[in-house]
């Protein structure tokens, strides 16, 4: 048996958690692993905001992790579009409305910290809340965004 350590996403207004994430794509729907050209996001328009966490689903080896951080690793946003997170934030239902967080960082340097040591089986860290801005002139979406999540991890 290996450790095994993957990606959540909470949805709904009543915080259904999907474990295990196939992809955290931002569209015009409140869903886990939605298909972008199924859920676009038109131009003007915010993608529905996503809720992330890390989460420890089956330890072996490791006794904890910690120094959680995130940062967007790949992909290209279109025209004057924005990409913007809060760290530790907070689970609401998942809207459209403008987030007032930060530009995402795209990379290892500039990665955000998330609280959190995560210590047993089934632990999560805190959340990550983030959603993508269209500017009113964009004509394509964003292309390929990789969200990377690093933690260390103690044997």
């Amino acid at each position: 048996m290996a450790d095994v350590i993957n990606i959540s996403e909470a949805n709904t207004a009543s915080e259904t958690v999907t474990d295990g994430i196939s992809n955290g794509n931002y569209g015009s729907t409140d869903a886990a692993n939605l298909t972008t050209s199924t859920y676009p996001i038109r131009a003007g328009e915010n993608s529905y905001d996503k809720y992330h966490k890390l989460h420890w689903a089956t330890k072996d080896v490791y006794t904890q992790l910690s120094n959680i951080t995130v940062y967007r690793s790949a992909g290209t946003l279109s025209g004057s579009d924005t990409h913007t997170y809060e760290e530790d934030a907070t689970f609401a239902t998942p809207s459209t409305a403008d987030i007032t967080g930060t530009a995402f960082p795209t990379t290892s340097t500039e990665a955000f910290s998330v609280t959190g040591t995560l210590t047993a089986q089934g632990e999560y860290s805190s959340y990550v809340r983030s959603q993508i801005q269209v500017d009113s002139a964009t004509t394509a979406g964003a292309s390929g965004l990789t969200i990377t999540w690093t933690y260390d991890a103690q044997a």
